[in-house]
């Protein structure tokens, strides 16, 4: 990064509390700002203060959605889609925390599961944003972006990356072109725009990259600099991460995410997969839904909506 950001933005819970021990202070270390604030339920404050570095600002939910509790989300959205609140709640936390910010700031939004191994490049020299991309490709979020705003996908790759860095500016363009359109405020509009038919419809990552690229395309570039999805799968748990783990990863990859879902013997041979390509000079874009020998792409989409971030199905 060519300039501290204005601020990071992590939004979290207790149950990713473990890896946050791991990831928070490298980002910190790895990535400067002016803040970096971690975003939990109001009722985790204390043992997050307690877990993480002082440098951490532990941020409750309801200082940024007053009235928006999980259950008035989950009342809003269609009855097939209600169980997923949470994981609607958290995306929409992130873009509230960009638009609290000045709008001639900028900031960085990072997935609290995801360690940072040396630090993002996210500025070209000539100011430009780079937005690390993946592969999926999930055409429900694009129906929503449509809806939302009028605009088509961007670019062939996808923008979930695990993190974005954003001019706050384009936020609050964003928030203001969705309200001018729908006629009613953003969050209300955002949910009224979910029509159930799949149990992931919104994206944070490829709304905001999508309108980017869209209203500010020479501002903005494709950063193919790689990273790794498949950390959890390589150490063999989230229990297992290492040290060592960390710095061999760092000698191919700019950050790596742990998920949870990441487990088994397909993850093994996915994990593996990657590796190889990386280290034998395949292309360097992360191969967020890896094709291996003989089979169908991963629906890793699937695999989001199976964890469902139930962390969050509480007020």
């Amino acid at each position: 990064m060519s300039a501290p950001a204005r601020a990071v933005v992590i939004v979290t819970c207790e149950r990713d509390l473990a890896i946050n021990r791991l990831s928070v202070p490298e980002v910190i270390a790895h990535m400067a700002a002016d803040e970096y604030q971690v975003i939990v339920p109001d009722g985790e404050l204390a043992r997050f203060r307690t877990a993480l570095p002082a440098r951490a600002s532990i941020v409750p939910e309801s200082s940024l959605l007053s009235g928006w509790t999980l259950s008035a989300i989950a009342r809003q959205l269609p009855p097939a889609t209600a169980g997923r609140a949470g994981w609607y709640l958290q995306q929409i936390l992130k873009m509230q925390a960009l638009a609290a910010l000045p709008a001639g700031s900028n900031a960085v939004i990072w997935d609290g599961d995801t360690i940072p191994l040396r630090s993002p490049v996210f500025v070209d020299d000539a100011d430009r944003v780079g937005f690390y991309v993946g592969t999926e490709r999930h055409a429900p979020y694009f129906a929503t972006i449509a809806r939302l705003l009028g605009i088509e996908r961007a670019i062939a790759g996808s923008f979930i990356a695990q993190c974005m860095y954003v001019r706050v500016g384009w936020i609050h363009e964003l928030i203001a072109s969705l309200e001018q359109r729908a006629a009613r405020p953003w969050v209300e509009a955002l949910l009224a725009a979910i029509t159930g038919q799949s149990p992931s419809e919104f994206s944070e990552y490829e709304t905001i990259g999508t309108f980017a690229f869209r209203r500010h395309a020479d501002q903005c570039f494709v950063n193919h600099r790689p990273w790794f999805r498949f950390g959890t799968a390589y150490c063999g748990g989230l229990d297992r991460i290492t040290p060592a783990h960390l710095r061999r990863l760092a000698g191919l990859f700019d950050f790596a995410a742990f998920e949870r879902w990441d487990t088994g013997m397909r993850a093994a041979v996915r994990c593996r997969f990657r590796l190889l390509q990386r280290r034998f000079g395949t292309p360097a874009t992360p191969q967020v839904n890896e094709r291996l020998p003989g089979r169908a792409p991963l629906d890793l989409e699937h695999a989001h909506a199976a964890r469902a971030r139930p962390d969050h199905q509480r007020e």
